[in-house]
């Protein structure tokens, strides 16, 4: 998760209040990222992405295993 740190620590606050981090790990998330960034933990992702779609829509989906 910290190279994604590295990488939201360049967003303004309004991008982050956007982001979306899907982990197995919320506790850990909610310390690294803070209240700006919006934790999920489901392990179906097309589950979250056709949860979001239907609030409005996903603009960007990207997936990282490690």
């Amino acid at each position: 998760m910290l190279h994604l740190k590295v990488f939201t620590d360049r967003l303004t606050r309004q991008q982050k209040d956007t982001m979306v981090l899907n982990t197995s790990c919320p506790e850990l998330a909610r310390l690294i990222f803070g209240e700006h960034i919006t934790i999920e933990t489901l392990a179906d992702q097309n589950q979250l992405q056709a949860e979001y779609d239907a609030k409005g829509g996903v603009r960007s989906f990207k997936s990282s295993e490690e």
